[in-house]
């Protein structure tokens, strides 16, 4: 999320530049390069009065070390900061540091976003950054898992790695898990496996053992697979099972394998959004 200060999208950024008093980010003594959201991606949903914590990786690439004298200034935007300016950590010329910003999201959805500068002395440098967010009313609560009368049942808690989607560099190591819960009426022994049943993401194995859980226990069940050579969307879909029949929510590991940096969405609580599918005792495996 950022804009250099240049002709080619100068018609962008006029509103911006006439608040602050601007230099150039060139070969001045003080300059910012933009790298990277670290968090909060531009249009991420966040729920209404939520508190935000945004993140940006930049990279001092002038040729002064910055210290007490550099701050970050919002200077536009709706979604009010906590604090209108935040110290930065003291870097010197080449490295990078992530710079934090608090927000309280406001109470009404929509889109809302704040313009943010690097200052040394009042005098702003190098690339604007923002924070961009759509506010939504808070979820009703999800659904909470019960008790199965099925002997062997297994409820989907959350991702606890790689969240659906996530942007993987080609040919990297991918470790997936999954919290899983046991809701059902049996223990789970060495009898019970994870299995894959389709999909064309490759897994170091197919059948993975899982923790053995009493029912109403929970644990984490991993599967290791290997980014595909070729760029694309690819997923695995994995089922539990008893003796080769297939039981409970179905679950999956699906990524986005692209040739550039790699970038995982760090691990985040657990959640019950349920998208699985669920097989009882008996079911049919999906071809």
């Amino acid at each position: 999320s950022k804009e250099k200060f240049s002709s080619s999208n100068e018609d962008k950024t006029t509103e911006m530049m006439k608040k602050v008093e601007w230099r150039l980010p060139s070969k001045e003594k003080f300059s910012s390069k933009f790298i990277r959201d670290s968090s909060l991606p531009d249009g991420v949903k966040v729920e209404a009065n939520s508190r935000l914590v945004k993140r940006w990786r930049i990279q001092n690439n002038g040729v002064r070390a910055w210290d007490d004298d550099v701050v970050m200034k919002c200077f536009s935007g709706t979604l009010e900061p906590l604090s209108r300016f935040v110290r930065v950590p003291h870097i010197q010329p080449g490295e990078d540091a992530d710079i934090q910003v608090e927000f309280q999201a406001p109470g009404v959805a929509g889109e809302y976003q704040s313009n943010w500068v690097l200052m040394h002395k009042g005098v702003a440098f190098g690339h604007i950054v923002w924070c961009r967010v759509e506010v939504v009313e808070a979820e009703k609560s999800a659904p909470q898992p019960k008790p199965s009368p099925h002997l062997y049942s297994s409820w989907f808690v959350g991702d606890v790695t790689v969240d659906d989607y996530a942007v993987i560099k080609t040919g990297t190591p991918i470790k997936k898990q999954w919290m899983m819960l046991n809701n059902g009426q049996h223990a789970w022994g060495n009898d019970i496996v994870l299995k894959c049943i389709h999909g064309n993401l490759p897994a170091t194995v197919t059948s993975v053992s899982v923790p053995s859980l009493q029912p109403g226990q929970s644990g984490v069940i991993e599967a290791n697979f290997t980014a595909p050579r070729q760029p694309g969307v690819y997923s695995s879909t994995w089922a539990m099972m008893h003796q080769d029949v297939p039981f409970g929510h179905i679950i999956w590991c699906r990524v986005n394998v692209r040739s550039g940096k790699r970038w995982q969405t760090p691990p985040r609580h657990y959640s019950s959004h349920l998208e699985s599918d669920s097989l009882q005792d008996g079911s049919k495996v999906p071809a």
